[in-house]
């Protein structure tokens, strides 16, 4: 049970690392708000309404904010049910039991690495950039996330054409 919950702390102490180089995104775009950033979860919902609409794996993500919940979600569920198998289950059942859990978890993880990689790499369009190919290794390697949207925030914007 402590094992879920320092799962489930890790996913939201991530959500606050993010929200910290979103905050500096969205004051350079002149984003009113730009505070909520530090909302939980809301950051990814911010940054979404800023880059667009994106696709992982070819599914466009429109609600990004309820990808990343409902993904949190289902880690955390996979986590207690892996534990209340280790107390109720024989032994025999519990090592299949956590293989696929930890199958369901890494999808999550998946999906949820690709659509950080899919909605930043969206969110540099709207930026002036010299290096996007040393950016975008930094931003698949996804720690130094904060650290190149605060990069983001002091260059140059785009100006993007509306279409007619």
């Amino acid at each position: 049970m402590i094992n879920t919950l320092f799962v489930f702390l890790g996913i939201l102490g991530f959500s606050y690392y993010y929200s910290i180089g979103a905050y500096f995104v969205l004051k350079k775009l002149g984003y009113e708000k730009a505070w909520k950033a530090f909302l939980p979860f809301y950051a990814f919902q911010l940054i979404n309404k800023v880059g667009g609409t994106f696709s992982v794996f070819t599914i466009p993500v429109r609600k990004y904010t309820g990808t990343v919940i409902v993904l949190t979600v289902v880690v955390t569920l996979a986590c207690l049910y892996g534990f209340w198998g280790n107390i109720y289950l024989p032994i025999e059942s519990i090592g299949p039991l956590w293989e696929i859990m930890i199958l369901v978890i890494s999808i999550c993880g998946l999906i949820f690495y690709v659509s950080l990689i899919s909605s930043t790499l969206k969110l540099f369009l709207r930026f002036q950039l010299e290096h996007t190919k040393l950016i975008t290794l930094l931003v698949a390697l996804v720690l130094p996330m904060p650290f190149v949207y605060i990069y983001l925030s002091k260059k140059e914007l785009r100006i993007l054409k509306k279409r007619s």
